[in-house]
Order: C-alpha cells, then sequence, then structure tokens
C-alpha cells in the first residue's frame, strides 16, 4: 500500500521597502516606566522572523489549516534599490542645501538578541519629519498595519475597500512602503550597576551607500527546529481514536495478549 510522504511548497515574495536615516536620538520614557530611557536608530528591522513576510494571509490559512504543515527552511536576499538624500524646495523659507553629502548605510543582524534593545514603532511630528518624537513596542498594531501594506487586506485576508490607498497591495505591485519598525537600544537609569549604552559598532557594518545600488548588502536564512505552521498531526494509538457521544476525546486501547479494552477520556480511565 502506497503512503503518502508529504507534499513541499516552495513561497517567494518580493517586498519593496523604505526605511529612512532616522536622527539617533534619546527619548525619555520615564512616564511610561520609571528610569527608562531609549535611543531610536535608523536599523530598520526586516520582520524575517514573521509567517506575513513570505506567506499572504491566504496563502497562510490555505498551509495552517493543513495539520502537520511545518516550514522547513526561510531564506531573504536584502538589495539596496536607490539610496537618496532629499531635502524641502519651494518653501518660503529654506536654508542651505546640498548634493554633495555623504551616503552611509548601517547593516547588523541578530540585535535583539544580542543586545539590550527591542524593535519600536515610531511616531513623528508635523516637522522635522526625521526626527522620531514617540515609540511603541505594539507589535499588534506593526503586524496588522505591515500585512495591509503589503497584501491590502487585515490577517483574515478579506480585502480592504475604504481610501484610495489603503487596500493597495504594494508588495503585488512592486510598490515601496515605509516599514515603520526600529532596531531601539533600551537602558533603565535606575538600574543597581548603572549600565549604559551597549558598544553597538562592534555589531553593525558601515557602508557607502553610493555604491551599493542593486547589489545584496543582507543575506539571512534559517532552518526551524520545529516550525509548525498548523495543528500538529494527531497521535495514532493501538486503538480507535475520536469523540463519544458527550463530547469527550476518547481512545479505544485493545490489548492485543489479553481481552480487555480500556477507554480513556479527557477526564479519566
Amino acid at each position: 500500500t502506497h503512503i503518502t510522504t508529504g507534499y513541499t511548497m516552495v513561497f517567494k515574495k518580493c517586498h519593496s521597502f523604505i526605511s529612512y536615516g532616522l536622527a539617533w536620538k534619546m527619548l525619555d520614557l520615564s512616564s511610561t516606566v520609571k528610569g527608562l530611557h531609549v535611543v531610536t536608530t535608523s536599523l530598520n528591522h526586516i520582520p524575517v522572523e514573521y509567517p506575513f513576510l513570505y506567506l499572504s494571509p491566504s496563502e497562510y490559512k490555505l498551509v495552517s489549516n493543513t495539520p502537520g504543515s511545518l516550514c522547513k527552511h526561510v531564506k531573504v536576499n536584502v538589495v539596496m534599490r536607490n539610496p537618496r538624500t532629499a531635502f524641502e524646495t519651494n518653501a518660503t523659507t529654506s536654508s542651505l542645501a546640498t548634493l554633495n553629502q555623504n551616503k552611509f548605510a548601517v547593516v547588523a543582524h541578530n540585535l535583539t538578541n544580542i543586545t539590550r534593545g527591542v524593535n519600536y514603532r515610531y511616531g513623528f511630528g508635523t516637522t522635522d519629519a526625521m526626527n522620531p518624537t514617540s515609540c511603541t513596542d505594539d507589535n499588534s498594531k506593526y503586524q496588522e498595519e505591515t500585512i495591509q501594506a503589503m497584501y491590502g487586506c487585515k490577517h483574515d485576508g478579506k480585502p480592504i475597500f475604504t481610501g484610495e490607498f489603503d487596500g493597495i497591495p504594494n508588495s503585488f505591485f512592486h510598490l515601496p512602503f515605509h516599514n515603520n519598525h526600529y532596531y531601539t537600544m533600551v537602558a533603565d537609569k535606575g538600574h543597581s550597576t548603572k549600565l549604559g549604552w551597549p558598544l553597538l559598532n562592534e555589531l553593525i557594518t558601515k557602508i557607502d551607500a553610493s555604491f551599493t545600488t542593486g547589489k545584496t548588502i543582507a543575506e539571512y536564512s534559517y532552518s526551524p527546529k520545529l516550525g509548525l505552521l498548523g495543528k500538529p498531526i494527531e497521535g495514532v494509538f493501538n486503538g480507535i481514536s475520536g469523540k463519544s457521544i458527550t463530547g469527550n476525546d476518547t481512545v479505544i486501547m485493545m490489548n492485543k495478549k489479553k481481552p480487555k479494552i480500556w477507554i480513556h477520556t479527557n477526564q479519566n480511565w
């Protein structure tokens, strides 16, 4: 008798993220957590650990509804497309502007696991657009916004038809969108040992962005040890498993050596 050993599906996506060279500045968050201070950075977080980077909501629903489905391997290439320096023009008042500016990029891997840092969504004021004024660790909000920007829908896969641009699936059209999630260093003013800021320059690589257009600047690959995406396949016992008439899980265990039968429920033997 033929025994099916499973199937392999390969999914591929291309996302165009916009990240900004934001100001690295200290924000006092002690009003929310006593003594908490953070330093914002321009290190944009690529969400390689989330299924939505590789699967649309409809694809994820298809895969996760298949018992025993799991992720075997993921691979990500980050390609620099067009680093640019922008400045305001045609304003009623203006200051000196020049195109002769250095364009640097910084690249790092795995910072949240090896430093006192987290990934935050930033808030900005009406002026000084590159200057973060607030930050939040609302991860569910970030996931919701990113899924909508990528695929034009919520996590349930239903299309969004409100607004002219809210429901545009940018990743389906090679359109760029702002990935508002940045690595943020954390320090506690009241820490007993007076810990300061990490020596971050040992963990990041600074490159000349002017010569990276069209080149891969970062790579990531990972093979999960237990990358379950759906419900695990139920165990098969030496007997019959199923639901009893009372709704309890039951397993009828048969002893082949002796003519006895045990019935196990989720309550007792």
